[in-house]
């Protein structure tokens, strides 16, 4: 997780009047602890985020809320805020949110960011860089189909040598069966 200088920070809800939410910025919360979740990617203040939510909590039995993470390198960096959700039915409560079902704008950021909007800066995640990380791992898998290929051929290899020595043996019995044909025929 990033150093950042401010490590505890709030968000007031925007469903629970009076509900404040409070969170340490660097660490993870226990809950979100080896979860794995989808990402996804925002903006904020003009800068492409790369998120990923935490596990539900309730609030109270209408409310619930999750932590979001900011995502770097593939490791999560800073806690940005958080998502919270009305509960109408039990149907609605769930793990994991798909983060594609809430409204632009809905994530509620700590205060911090919007006091020091430069720390959102150093959470960018440049697009052209996640880009070469999928094609190196497009390539690594074309690079660990061509092994298996090759480990294949080599097999292949193995088996024509093996079938062509049985063919010379085959070729070598045949020809001494008609030489001791010849030799009983002549006899």
């Amino acid at each position: 997780m990033y150093n950042i200088m401010d490590k505890e920070s709030s968000v007031r809800s925007n469903i629970i009047p009076d509900k404040i939410y409070n969170g340490t910025l660097d660490t993870l919360d226990k809950d979100d602890n080896e979860i794995e979740s989808d990402l996804y990617s925002v903006k904020i203040f003009g800068k492409n985020i790369r998120i990923a939510p935490g596990r539900s909590k309730d609030v109270n039995p209408k409310c619930v809320y999750f932590y979001v993470y900011a995502i770097k390198n593939e490791k999560v960096v800073a806690k940005l805020g958080i998502y919270e959700k009305e509960i109408t039915s039990l149907e609605d409560k769930l793990e994991i949110y798909d983060l594609t079902q809430f409204k632009d704008g809905s994530l509620l950021l700590f205060d911090v960011y919007y006091n020091k909007p430069d720390l959102i800066s150093n959470l960018e995640e440049l697009e052209e860089l996640e880009d070469l990380r999928s094609e190196v791992k497009e390539l690594e898998s074309l690079v660990d189909e061509i092994h298996d290929l090759r480990y294949e051929k080599e097999e292949l290899e193995g088996k024509c040598e093996d079938l062509e020595d049985l063919v010379e043996e085959q070729e070598s019995t045949i020809e001494e069966l008609k030489a001791q044909i010849e030799t009983l025929t002549n006899s």
